[in-house]
């Protein structure tokens, strides 16, 4: 005669649980049981990584936010400094001195593309991180939030055009603009292309300092950043030679304390 089936223990029961004999039981209700904790670990794994993408998603959301928070302030702080009420009177100096300031806004584009040091800077950020205590984790994470933002900022500058007397004003119609165009006002138009030019480059700062920690956590040491040939030009014709000294040393990764903060002396206007 078959033995009589016996049921499997309460999994609650844990005491009474460690001590059953299971060559007692049918080997079909034990495969059951395995089934059913593979399921429940599978399910586990699940929720976990469900998890780890809101939270994620919670991180990029803050950085979007923060970002967008900071280009507000930045345009809110440039208005408060002067009236307000600033309206936009086109005279006849109007169009020279917003085509000099855009001018000078293509200029500076065209410096940034040939001397910004996109590499430096981008290790500086990681070196800084890591001093500070974070984790190649949360560095990478803040970083990839930042690369995945700055072309929504870029591509809401660049869906705008500030009226200016030669080109065709474009608005979105919403509380940007009107915030955006006092300060276009008040810098002859030179705002506007800047302000593109400096949040293009900064994606590109944290481009490099992503592929940095990546390199990071891969074991790899941090890439020394690339040197200024000592017989090279200077950038500015009117460049001091001490403040070209210091310009190569900040390019090749030995910054020092800033001796030089007069634009005259990195390159402005020839002395007398």
């Amino acid at each position: 005669m078959s033995s009589p089936m016996r049921e499997l223990p309460n999994p609650n029961e844990s005491a009474h649980f460690e001590t059953i004999d299971f060559s007692d039981f049918p080997l079909h209700q034990i495969q059951k049981l395995i089934e059913e904790k593979v399921a429940n670990q599978h399910e586990l794994a699940i929720h976990a990584k469900e998890r780890r993408t809101i939270e994620y998603e919670r991180e990029r959301i803050a950085t979007e936010r923060g970002l967008h928070a900071e280009a507000k302030r930045w345009l809110m702080q440039e208005v408060s400094e002067r009236d307000n009420k600033v309206q936009r009177n086109p005279n006849s100096f109007s169009y020279l001195l917003e085509e000099e300031a855009t001018r000078f806004a293509q200029d500076i584009d065209m410096l940034y593309k040939a001397y910004f040091p996109s590499d430096s800077i981008g290790r500086e950020m990681i070196e800084k991180m890591l001093a500070s205590g974070k984790t190649p984790d949360a560095i990478e994470i803040f970083l990839q939030n930042g690369v995945t933002a700055m072309p929504g900022l870029v591509k809401t500058l660049e869906s705008r055009q500030p009226a200016i007397v030669y080109k065709e004003r474009r608005v979105k119609r919403n509380s940007l603009d009107s915030d955006y165009e006092q300060v276009s006002a008040l810098t002859h138009g030179f705002a506007h292309p800047t302000s593109i030019t400096n949040y293009r480059f900064m994606q590109a700062a944290f481009g490099r300092a992503l592929s940095a920690i990546q390199a990071v956590k891969q074991g790899r040491a941090l890439a020394k950043n690339c040197s200024i040939d000592p017989l090279a030009e200077k950038p500015f014709k009117y460049m001091t030679d001490a403040a070209y000294e210091e310009w190569k040393n900040v390019m090749n990764g030995h910054p020092s304390e800033p001796k030089f903060t007069n634009p005259v002396l990195w390159g402005g206007e020839p002395p007398v």
